[in-house]
């Protein structure tokens, strides 16, 4: 950004005006683009223990089978409720965004099989991105009102082998993506579902990630889950990063 030259006391420049306008443009793109200094990666597993069972850092979810072996963690749902792991990092779900990534290298059970990307409260509030052995996509949650199921579309070309999901959550709105079939929901507003709530605020202040399979021979298995959070900025913090950026180019014209 060239300097101005010195300007009249009493009227601000076209050049002085101009930096502004560039000051508040590069404040929104440092904030609305997700470059935040504050990001932070909550895990990142890869399922190197070859543990044989549950991985470390996880407790199990359901009655079912859990085998980390390899790099890779396979849930055996016998029962017909789900079985997991719950991670032991825990996070605020409140005012961040939350990205989940999750590879599933596959389904190898029989029948319909579902395997859960989820975030999951200390009073297990839930919500569950949803991926089924036939493509379908939906959402599952309970926010203290019971449990509803949301239908979401289905992947094109999808029929259980390997598939990454992309499941962001901020509060009031989510997205899931899928790497087979380009499926993309697209920003979904809560209140724009059947969900039955409109923001986070029935997960509370504490959530930990959760990996799930469901189905009465249900047999998933995962080789890796990123998850991170970023501040949503404030009003006032984009404010600030302007008038930041604005006495610093005025300051170059004295």
């Amino acid at each position: 950004m060239k300097d101005c030259p010195t300007p009249n006391p009493f009227r601000f420049s076209t050049c002085v005006i101009n930096s502004a306008r560039l000051a508040f443009m590069a404040a929104l793109t440092l904030t609305g683009s997700g470059l935040s200094i504050q990001a932070a990666t909550v895990i990142d597993d890869h399922f190197s223990g070859n543990s044989g069972g549950t991985p470390a850092n996880w407790s199990s979810l359901g009655g079912g089978t859990v085998v980390e072996s390899t790099t890779t963690v396979t849930f055996t749902d016998t029962t017909s409720f789900g079985t997991g792991i719950l991670s032991s990092s825990s996070y605020n779900p409140q005012s961040t965004t939350t990205t989940m990534v999750a590879d599933l290298t596959g389904f190898s059970g029989t029948g319909e099989q579902q395997a859960f990307v989820s975030m999951v409260s200390d009073t297990f509030n839930y919500f569950h991105a949803v991926i089924r052995n036939t493509g379908a996509v939906h959402a599952y949650s309970d926010l203290g009102g019971g449990f509803v199921d949301h239908s979401l579309g289905t992947i094109t070309g999808y029929s259980g082998g390997a598939v990454q999901m992309t499941v962001t959550m901020d509060g009031d709105s989510f997205s899931i993506q899928t790497d087979v079939g380009s499926f993309d929901t697209g920003d979904t507003l809560y209140s724009n579902t059947t969900l039955g709530f409109s923001s986070l605020a029935g997960m509370g202040t504490s959530v930990s990630p959760a990996l799930i399979a469901l189905g009465g021979d249900s047999k998933a298995t995962f080789d890796r889950i990123v998850v991170s959070t970023e501040p949503i900025p404030e009003p006032s913090s984009l404010a600030l990063i302007t008038i930041g950026l604005f006495l610093g180019t005025t300051r170059r014209q004295r």
